[in-house]
Formats: C-alpha cells, sequence, structure tokens
C-alpha cells in the first residue's frame, strides 16, 4: 500500500528522475503514523534509485488536521484537563448530582477525584472522536440516563469555565473554534487522503472546510471497479449497505487455513511454518489479532532460539525507570517498611547506595540486614528501623541515605524533587544517549514539566497526587526498543 501511494503520488507530478522528486507542495493523510513512516521511506527508496533526493509531502493522521489547518485556540494539556476535573468534582457536592452520585462516595478526597477524572476524560475523548460535548449527547433522539448526562453536562460546564480562566479550552472546543477559520497551510497546493478507511467525523469536517479552497483527492484500496466504487462513500469510507451481503472468496481455503485448538498450539505451528525456509527475518512478518497469541508464539520463537521484535513496542510500565519512580511516590505518603523494602530492591537504588559508599556490602548482604531488622524487631517505619539497625552500621548507613530521599519527597517542591531526586540516583550510570534509560529520562522530564504548569489551576493540591498523575502520564504510551538484525 505505502509503495502504490508513493508510485501514484510520483506519477501525478510526472517526475521523470531529472532532479529532485518535489512533493513539498502536498498533504497527505494517512491511517497511521507507521503508515506514513512507510510511506516516506518508499518516496526515499523510489528517488535513491535514481540517485536524486526527496522533498517529502506533508505527512499527517487524520487526527493532526485541525491544528495544522486552521488557527484554534490554546488546547489544554492531558494533566491541565486532569487537574481541572480534580477541583470541579471536589467543589461540587455530590447533593447535588445525584443522578451521577446516587450514594456518597466512601472517602471525597484528591484520590477519588483524580480516579473519577480520568473516566470523564476518558468520556470526553470517546466524545470528542465524533465532535461531540457531553451537553450535546442529550440531543441525541431516544438517548437513555438523560438526567445522568443533564448532570454531566453541568459539570462540564463548570469544568470548561475553569479551563477558560486560564486561557486553554479542552480540544473538541478548539475544533469547534477552528471551523470558521479553516485554510490550507503554507504552500500547500493539494490534499490527498491515502487508504483511510475511518477518518474521525472532525477530520471529514475540516476536509468539507477546507475543500473548496485546495483540491482534494481520495485514495481507496479495492476494486476498480463500478460496483467497488460505490461501495465507498466519497471520503473513502466503506459504505456498510454495500458490504454486508458480499461474500469473501478464499481461494484454496481448505490448504491456506489451518486451525490450532488453543494459542500454544497455534504458536507452534507458526513457528513451523516460518522456520521452514531460511532466513525468515528477511521475509515474514506475523499479525495477530488476540494479544494472548503473542506471548505465546514470542515464547515459541525464544524456545527455538530466534529473536523476536515487536514493532507496537512495550509499554512503559513495564521498564526500569518506572518501578524506580513508583518506588519514590510511595514514600511521599509514608515512610512505611512496606514502601522502604520496595526501594531497597530497586536495583539502581542499590547501585547508587554502593557507589556512594553507604552500603559497601553487596545488595544481597544489604537485603538480608533489613529483613533481619524487620523480623526481629518488628519495626513500622523508616524511624524506627534505623534506630533498630544500630548492629547493622552499613545497612544503617543506607537508611540514612534513604532518610535524606524521603525528607526531600515528602517537603520539596514536587517539579523540583521529582527530577532532582532520580537523576541523583541514577547519576553515575552510563547511559548511551539513544538507549531506552535515556528515553524514559527525557519522557519524564517533559511530564513533570507539564504537570507542573497544569497544578496553576489547583495551586494545593497534594504532592502525592502529583506524583500519581506524573506516573500515570509517563505509563501512558509505549517505548521501542531498538531491532536486532537478525530478529
Amino acid at each position: 500500500m505505502p509503495g502504490q501511494v508513493a508510485a501514484w503520488l510520483i506519477e501525478q507530478v510526472g517526475w521523470d528522475g531529472e532532479g529532485p522528486l518535489d512533493l513539498s507542495s502536498r498533504l497527505v493523510l494517512v491511517p497511521t503514523r507507521q503508515s506514513g513512516r512507510r510511506l516516506r521511506e518508499a518516496l526515499a527508496v523510489a528517488a535513491a534509485d535514481r540517485d536524486q533526493a526527496v522533498f517529502a509531502p506533508k505527512v499527517l493522521v487524520p487526527e493532526s488536521l485541525p491544528a495544522e489547518v486552521a488557527r484554534r485556540p490554546a488546547v489544554a494539556s492531558r494533566d491541565q484537563i486532569l487537574v481541572a476535573w480534580i477541583r470541579v468534582l471536589l467543589e461540587s457536592h455530590p447533593s447535588e448530582y445525584r443522578a451521577v452520585f446516587p450514594v456518597d462516595p466512601p472517602r471525597r478526597d484528591e484520590a477519588w477525584a483524580r480516579r473519577l477524572a480520568g473516566r470523564l476524560s476518558r468520556v470526553q475523548n470517546e466524545l470528542a472522536a465524533g465532535g461531540l460535548r457531553m451537553v450535546d449527547v442529550l440531543s441525541a433522539p431516544d438517548m437513555p440516563e438523560t438526567a445522568r448526562w443533564r448532570e454531566l453536562a453541568r459539570l462540564e460546564s463548570r469544568f470548561d469555565a475553569l479551563l477558560a480562566e486560564h486561557g486553554v479550552c479542552a480540544q473538541v472546543v478548539a475544533n469547534q473554534a477552528g471551523l470558521d477559520a479553516v485554510q490550507p497551510p503554507a504552500g500547500i497546493e493539494s490534499v490527498v487522503v491515502a487508504g483511510c478507511p475511518d477518518p474521525n467525523p472532525v477530520a471529514v469536517r475540516y476536509l468539507e472546510a477546507l475543500s473548496p479552497s485546495v483540491p482534494i483527492e481520495v485514495l481507496v484500496y479495492g476494486p476498480c471497479t463500478t460496483a467497488g466504487r460505490e461501495a465507498f462513500d466519497p471520503w473513502g469510507r466503506p459504505i456498510p449497505e454495500r458490504w454486508v451481503d458480499r461474500r469473501l472468496e478464499l481461494a484454496n481455503f481448505e490448504t491456506q487455513v489451518r486451525l490450532g485448538a488453543d494459542p500454544a498450539q497455534l504458536a507452534k505451528m507458526v513457528a513451523e511454518r516460518a522456520l521452514a525456509e531460511p532466513n525468515p527475518e528477511e521475509w515474514l512478518a506475523l499479525a495477530m489479532v488476540d494479544p494472548q497469541i503473542t506471548a505465546s508464539l514470542v515464547g515459541e520463537f525464544e524456545d527455538r532460539g530466534e529473536k523476536v521484535f515487536l514493532p507496537e513496542g512495550e509499554p512503559w510500565r513495564q521498564g526500569a525507570l518506572f518501578g524506580l519512580l513508583q518506588a519514590l511516590a510511595k514514600l511521599v505518603e509514608s515512610a512505611d517498611c512496606r514502601s522502604v523494602g520496595n526501594l531497597l530492591r530497586c536495583p539502581d537504588v542499590m547501585l547508587a547506595l554502593e557507589q556512594s559508599g553507604e552500603g559497601g556490602i553487596g545488595a544481597d548482604t544489604l537485603l538480608r540486614h533489613w529483613d533481619r531488622v524487620l523480623e526481629n524487631h518488628l519495626v513500622q517505619n523508616l524511624d524506627e528501623a534505623i534506630t533498630q539497625a544500630d548492629t547493622f552500621p552499613r545497612l544503617q548507613a543506607a537508611l540514612r541515605v534513604v532518610e535524606g530521599w524521603v525528607s526531600a519527597l515528602q517537603n520539596e517542591v514536587f517539579a523540583d524533587v521529582a527530577v532532582a531526586l532520580p537523576a541523583a540516583i541514577l547519576g553515575d550510570q552510563t547511559v548511551t544517549s539513544d538507549g531506552l534509560l535515556a528515553e524514559g529520562a527525557r519522557r519524564w522530564v517533559e511530564v513533570v514539566a507539564r504537570l507542573k504548569e497544569a497544578v496553576n489551576l489547583m495551586p494545593n493540591l497534594a504532592r502525592s497526587e502529583q506524583w500519581q498523575l506524573a506516573l500515570d502520564g509517563f505509563a501512558e504510551g509505549t517505548r521501542y526498543g531498538p531491532r536486532a538484525p537478525d530478529a
């Protein structure tokens, strides 16, 4: 598909290989960022084959179109939205919104508000994909629970007012405002919608607003027949009524489709087929519709001595940096022995203590001494542990270092200590600039900076909640490791 789109674009500009391939005047919408990368790669390969350079088109996913073609109000960040919801929920009594809160929560604190803020934000995001706000749901025909939606709309109006006080707004509000001033980006002379079978309604509205001022062409992957063309609407979306009665004819179904009883059997079948021919890393890619199959496939290949690359990446939550940050966050509220023990079991913490000269006896011995103190004295918190660790002087010295960390966590400004303390713990390690740890560190610094700005909406937000919001933001998304050449 990217190769076909690249060939079509080259044909449209009539490039003959003389001089650079110039597509800089085109804006191309593609379904995913990965497909955009592959399109740029296909164009670069085509130009390189003629020993030429390429001036690539501007490539976007549909969700990014409004920000490129309209001057919109400033959009609130994820953290500003969550902090605004936390404040609105804490300042709104449940008795005023009984359709939303039929029963008072057991504890109406910041932790409760943060969890509910996340749920309300997700509802907003789902509605925003269709260009809707909570108040718009009330106008939908036969909408159930209108009383609840009416109260949610009231809460959202307070949320909007709070954001407006700080000069920002929700993205759906910005998108609605931007529709009044749509124009092509500077230098763009045409727009191509390439293989986007399900652009969100907001993007379609912006394309409709853009169409009078710039030519828009829609590329659809499908049969080149009249019936095939009639199966899609003008924006390349399949028309359901034209597809429900179609039969999918699969040639050689009995020989090409094989059934497995469970993920383990399927993984074995795939591995045997993949390794039946040499160099599978050069020709094989696997697509799984069920995440449960992925683990079985990875395990099967690794058992056979093969390396596996997962292009979808791994959650940041699984990384060592997240574990360290989570252990530090637990100490903000309470330096109990469980939280301290979790921190001591972080490899980076043990390495930092040993390098500071306060451990000195190795991680295993230090942890054994820690367990002895817990067993012999039934201590409850860090202060008691330091007192009772007098028979293990190196453990006691290490715990005093941790005591200094706890003091900083509980007393210093979140945005300062959240960056400075992990940096101090990791500071003596050798880190490659393109490694996962360096990428994670950059990501954490960005998350903390965004939250620092968001807290202006609620300056009295507790440190522990700031840490939790930052951790949640850091854990969102995926980290991508390097691909081994033979994976």
